[in-house]
């Protein structure tokens, strides 16, 4: 039976790595803030002036009611990208659903009621993805105007208070919106972006079929390279539904790319509720544009491994789209791995395989 990515982690770097995992389990969403964080979620209450500014008048009552909180349809010209994405999204104050195969109180009251395609997710603001403020949320959709997303968040907000005073939601505690988020081109297939990270179809499908509780919101995203060093092809991949791992972390995956010379590395995905950090050695700094801005550890030589170590030094926290997971890269058990700079290529090189945008079904891609 394969093992799980903590337990291949934990039994081949030996005690390195166990206390930090146990940190993380005993954290619950981030919420310290960085110097750098420039991005901070929206609430209607902000938006009176700028509403004002654009002279529009003409958002009633009665358009909040009937206004769509599922989000808008992506352009389909590439001449209309680059375009800022701003999510619409509920905090919440449960957090036990990421791991649930049922569905989510919560959830259904904003199903039934807001939006029919709602996730829930932990979402993330900032720059940076090591110390910036994460929420539990309900995530409805995603908008790709700034004025069409403030008239969303006020008709949310008008009805999140009539649903409350329903008695439902109560785990609901309020309605913001993130971003903006650069969206340089239309997100690409499963298929497109599997092809350039060197799956094949049946490990493409293998992959997503750990997303088995998406009918209920609770949903899984892969990520994987798009950047694939020469050389360098898909050894194992390892992917546990819910349930399937006896630590408990599944959902989970584990990709792990192997060259003829014995050099490895791994991408891989937990269910966790934190991220804990690493022994000071040598680093280099990655711009993604889904985790963010994320720290890469080297260690020449790990006595357990009988070589050289790579790995990001945080877990990173969910995704600016919001997710359910928590994301990692590094060296697998081989006898070498990546130089840093081939490393840093590779993290920002990393894709959704099947992007949270396409989970609206107006934008689905099939």
């Amino acid at each position: 039976m394969a093992r799980s990515f903590f337990e291949k982690k934990v039994g081949k770097i030996n005690l390195y790595w166990i206390a930090p995992i146990l940190f993380a389990l005993g954290l619950s969403s981030c919420n310290n803030i960085s110097e750098n964080t420039t991005e901070v979620p929206i609430k209607s209450e902000d938006l009176v002036e700028s509403n004002d500014s654009d002279n529009d008048d003409s958002f009633s009552n009665t358009d909040a009611q009937d206004f769509d909180l599922c989000g808008d349809t992506l352009p389909p010209d590439p001449s209309s990208y680059p375009l800022e994405v701003y999510p619409l999204y509920i905090e919440s104050s449960s957090f036990d659903w990421a791991s649930s195969t049922e569905s989510v109180s919560e959830l259904v009251d904003v199903r039934e009621n807001l939006c029919p395609d709602a996730h829930m997710g932990r979402i993330f603001v900032g720059e940076s993805s090591e110390n910036s403020p994460t929420s539990d949320a309900a995530i409805l959709g995603y908008y790709f105007e700034q004025n069409q997303a403030q008239k969303a968040l006020a008709s949310l907000e008008e009805k999140l208070t009539e649903l409350k005073s329903d008695n439902k939601g109560d785990n609901l505690t309020g309605a913001y919106l993130g971003g903006p988020i650069e969206l340089d081109e239309p997100p690409a297939s499963p298929e497109i972006v599997g092809e350039k990270a060197r799956l094949s179809e049946q490990q493409i499908q293998d992959l997503l079929a750990i997303d088995v509780h998406s009918d209920i919101g609770i949903t899984v995203d892969i990520l994987v390279p798009t950047y694939v060093p020469e050389g360098y092809e898909v050894q194992s991949i390892d992917a546990f539904r819910q349930g399937e791992d006896e630590w408990g972390f599944a959902p989970s995956y584990e990709i792990v790319y192997r060259s003829p010379n014995d050099s490895c590395f791994r991408v891989n995905g937990v269910t966790l509720t934190g991220g804990a950090g690493a022994e000071d050695v040598q680093y280099a700094e990655a711009l993604s544009p889904i985790l963010g801005k994320v720290t890469l550890m080297y260690i020449d030589f790990v006595q357990e491994r009988n070589g050289p170590f790579l790995n990001l030094k945080y877990f990173s926290y969910p995704t600016r789209f919001g997710g359910s997971q928590l994301y990692d890269f590094g060296s697998a058990d081989c006898t070498d791995t990546l130089s840093l700079n081939e490393a840093v290529k590779v993290v920002e090189s990393l894709q959704y395989l099947r992007h949270p945008l396409h989970r609206n079904r107006s934008n689905s891609p099939n």
